[in-house]
């Protein structure tokens, strides 16, 4: 193939809407320096949505008296890059609970009348502060895991804080979007229950607007095509069909660490690359309403319930100042401009890998490989728009495998609308820009006709996605 040239990246501003969101998280507890220049990486970034948790203990130090100002830092910087805010509404405050340490991460504010109260006192100044700026609210963060819901989950428990929560917030703010879920993991199976129904069977349905979930590992694609289906299934047999379908936490570290989710997995930047694009378009391929990348920026310690002085590297940038911009952060930016609102999932597109000539030793293996490719179609101002790649394993010393090998394919391509004229092939984490060379097939040439098909050879298929599409569809993203 040969270089055409290089991505180059609108800016958040520069983009209307996209379902590709970051992470803010942590920052209430001060995790990590949310700088200037870094509300400038993330605006450059091209997301549209940023997750920011709301910090109750550092809102509230003294019993009714608030303190905002930090968080409106956060919400108007965010906005003025582009980004739309939505609050993860938690966590618990030393003030109201027998927590040790400020943060009470793992205490809800539902066993005394006083926790309760304050806690609705406290939503309702959310709300009304924030009307108009912050339409989304997430009520907690994985409740389904003990270390954020100390005495263990609880499903009726959970949806009680949803209920007050959503009360409190619609009262002062009827226009808001209330989100439940935050859980764990989208499906899971825990002492022989299943999460999500568990939640619905306690009647979550009508309090919610946005089910999300969070999904942490090295092969992006484990059971998400299932969990995604089982789980709109799940809510559309129950009375929750207005509900949308959200990943709200996903990432990989880009450093070995002891501490988060993925821990002591031997990962490097360019793992934390793949693993981040592989899983952006899984969600995408899935047509979750929106996936979100956890986070925007490395942690300098860990806090939780306590201080642990071992920083943590889950960020697409690090904490150095000015930050610096891993692999990963390109890979997102390049997809968070590629799918904005003028590209919409297509099935019907066709989409085939062959390798001519066929090696005979490969005439089953390749097979194989086929089985296990990752394709996703999409149409992109009227042209297609389609990623592959092969979910291979990253870290394959730790299971004594050979390391992936790629290799190169004739990919045809087959649609019933606009076809690909001036292709163009953009690696997301390079952001370098190739021309493919179009393969000349001698029956095409005997039909002697015009086909609704395209014909490429020499494509390469990796380990993290490729993707391909016409250069009209995307030349105010070339340089």
């Amino acid at each position: 193939m040969r270089k055409i040239g290089t991505f180059a990246p609108r800016s958040s501003n520069q983009i209307h809407a996209s379902k590709i969101g970051i992470g803010f998280e942590c920052v209430e507890r001060k995790m990590w320096d949310d700088t200037e220049a870094l509300y400038h990486a993330a605006g450059e970034l091209g997301v549209k949505h940023a997750r920011v948790m709301t910090g109750w203990f550092r809102c509230e130090r003294e019993k009714g008296i608030y303190d905002f100002e930090w968080l409106e830092k956060i919400v108007n910087n965010l906005l003025a890059q582009g980004i739309r805010p939505w609050f993860c509404v938690c966590y618990g405050n030393k003030l109201y609970s027998d927590s040790p340490a400020d943060d009470a991460a793992g205490y809800p504010p539902l066993f005394t009348e006083e926790a309760r109260n304050a806690w609705i006192r406290y939503a309702t100044e959310l709300a009304t502060r924030f009307r108009g700026r912050v339409t989304h609210y997430e009520v907690w963060n994985e409740p389904n895991c003990s270390g954020f819901w100390k005495k263990g989950p609880d499903y009726s428990e959970y949806v009680d804080l949803v209920r007050i929560t959503s009360n409190a917030i619609r009262a002062c703010n009827p226009e808001a979007k209330i989100i439940g879920g935050a859980s764990g993991m989208s499906i899971a199976l825990w002492n022989g229950h299943l999460d999500v129904y568990e939640y619905i069977r306690k009647g979550i349905c009508p309090l919610i607007d946005v089910f999300t979930f969070h999904r942490y590992h090295i092969f992006p694609e484990l059971h998400r095509p299932e969990d995604t289906r089982m789980l709109r299934a799940l809510f559309d047999e129950n009375g929750g069909k207005h509900i949308e379908l959200w990943q709200g936490e996903s990432g990989c570290p880009s450093k070995q660490a002891t501490t988060e989710a993925l821990a002591d997995t031997p990962v490097n930047e360019e793992i934390q690359a793949k693993v981040a694009v592989r899983s952006i378009m899984t969600d995408l391929k899935n047509r979750l309403d929106y996936t979100s990348y956890f986070t925007m920026s490395d942690f300098k310690y860990y806090y939780r319930n306590g201080l642990t002085l071992k920083p943590n590297h889950f960020g697409l940038v690090t904490f150095d100042d000015p930050p610096r911009r891993k692999p990963a952060y390109y890979g997102i930016q390049t997809l968070s401009n590629l799918f904005d609102e003028d590209t919409l999932p297509c099935d019907t597109i066709k989409c085939q890998l062959d390798l001519i000539p066929f090696p005979p030793e490969q005439r089953f293996t390749f097979q194989e490989k086929l089985t296990q490719l990752q394709l996703a179609t999409f149409r992109r101002k009227g042209y297609p728009l389609v990623a592959w790649w092969m979910p291979a394993d990253l870290i394959p010393k730790i299971a004594g495998n050979p390391p992936y090998q790629p290799f190169d394919a004739l990919f045809r391509i087959w649609t019933p609308g606009q076809n690909i004229h001036s292709p163009v092939l953009i690696d997301p984490i390079s952001q370098e820009v190739f021309e493919p060379e179009r393969f000349d097939d001698p029956w095409h040439k005997k039909l002697k006709r015009d086909l609704p098909s395209a014909d490429f050879s020499g494509i390469p298929v990796r380990d993290y996605p490729m993707i391909l599409t016409d250069l009209d569809a995307v030349s105010n993203m070339l340089a």
